[in-house]
Order: structure tokens, then sequence, then C-alpha cells
């Protein structure tokens, strides 16, 4: 009787009467592969691997989350608000706080997406201040999400990158507001310059605060939902 060897040393009959009167199911074609390492000890150990399907159904997730964080923006960015006596035609709206919860949970480029999509549709209504909001917004968030995940997701890490954030949002609003307030109203360049100390600095500056307390609070309970979303 013919024998073979397999891996770890175990030699075993084949063919004759013996492979004849096997079981059934010993004969039957293995449909699928599993890669397995076996020892002299005659254990066979396999390699646990992530099924594709589950990672299409997380992904899927994500961009479902990720949707409803955009519709969400899209629908306070409608809620203006004056914050800024001095300057009451300047508005505030809370779809920055969605945005940045937004990348704080997915990620930079995911943040990046809902608040670019979320002011897409605003671009038809405000064709110079909805790119400002877009450039602002992820001026705000960006830093904040990749500085918050360096920091391992940490509470001082989402700290800092919101103080950095919102620095680099105050500084690009009032440079963009230099630029491009000229190109559609009657104010000069250097009368724009003249508001930024008194009403672009404050407002935006306001602003920024107002953003960074209510994403502290709520960070908590945000991520709380997420992860009790996808157990």
């Amino acid at each position: 009787v013919a024998s073979h060897m397999f891996q770890g040393g175990a030699k075993f009959p084949t063919g004759g009467k013996w492979m004849r009167n096997a079981h059934p199911q010993a004969r039957e074609p293995r449909k699928r592969l599993i890669r397995c390492e076996s020892g002299a000890d005659g254990i066979v150990r396999m390699r646990e691997t992530r099924s594709p399907i589950m990672n299409n159904s997380i992904d899927t997730k994500r961009i479902v989350l990720a949707a409803l964080f955009t519709a969400a923006s899209f629908a306070l960015s409608f809620i203006q608000i004056p914050i800024f006596p001095a300057a009451p035609w300047l508005m505030y709206d809370p779809s920055g706080i969605v945005c940045l919860l937004a990348a704080l949970a997915f990620g930079p480029k995911l943040g990046a997406a809902v608040a670019i999509l979320s002011w897409l549709p605003r671009v038809f209504l405000d064709p110079f201040g909805a790119p400002m909001g877009m450039l602002s917004t992820c001026c705000l968030i960006i830093p904040t999400a990749i500085i918050y995940a360096k920091s391992g997701n940490t509470r001082a890490g989402s700290i800092a990158g919101m103080v950095f954030g919102a620095a680099l949002s105050i500084v690009a609003a009032c440079a963009l507001n230099l630029v491009v307030t000229p190109l559609y109203t009657a104010v000069t360049m250097e009368q724009v310059a003249g508001m930024i100390l008194p009403i672009l600095l404050p407002f935006n500056t306001l602003k920024m605060v107002i953003n960074v307390v209510a994403g502290q609070v709520l960070l908590a309970p945000c991520m709380n939902v997420l992860h009790s979303s996808k157990a």
C-alpha cells in the first residue's frame, strides 16, 4: 500500500482498498483551501483572517454615517445667528461643529468630504462665501483630526488640535476676506484690511470659540454613540 508524507512527518496510506472503503465525506473534494500550519505534533494551526464581507459592511456603515453628518451639517448651515453686534451682517452657523465631530470620528479625509459636500449646494446661492466657508472649515477640522489621531485619540490631543485648527481657520478667514470681499462688493482691499482688527478678527475668534467649546462638549457623547452602533 502506498503512503504519502504530510507536513509534520505523519504518513498516511493512499490508494487501494483503503481509499475505496473510506467514508464518503473523506472523498469529497475540498471546495475552499485555508492556509494552515501543521507541526510535528499533528496539531493543525489556522491563521484567522478578516472576511472581505466584514470589511465591506464596516465601510458601508462609515459611508452611511458620513452621509448623515453631511445632511446634518447642510441643514444647520441655513441657521444664521448674529453673534457680533458691531457687525450684524456677519452671521454664524453651527454647521462647523458637525464637520468637526465628523473629522474626529472618521478622520481628516472623510471629515473634509463632509465639509465640502455640505457646503457645495450653497455655492449656487453664495458663489463667493461658500468657497470661503469650505476652506475655513477645512482649516479647522483637518489639523484637529490629524493631531487627535496622532495623540491616540486623547482629550488633550483633541484640545491641542482644536486650538491649532481654530487659529489656522481664523487666519485663513481674514486672508480670504481680504482677497475675496473686494471681488463682489464695492469695498476695497484697503477698507477690508481696516476691518480685520476691529471686526473680522474678533468675529472669527468668537466663532471658533463656539465651535471648539461645542466640539469638546459633544465629543465624548458622539463617540459613545458611534461605538455603540458598531457593537
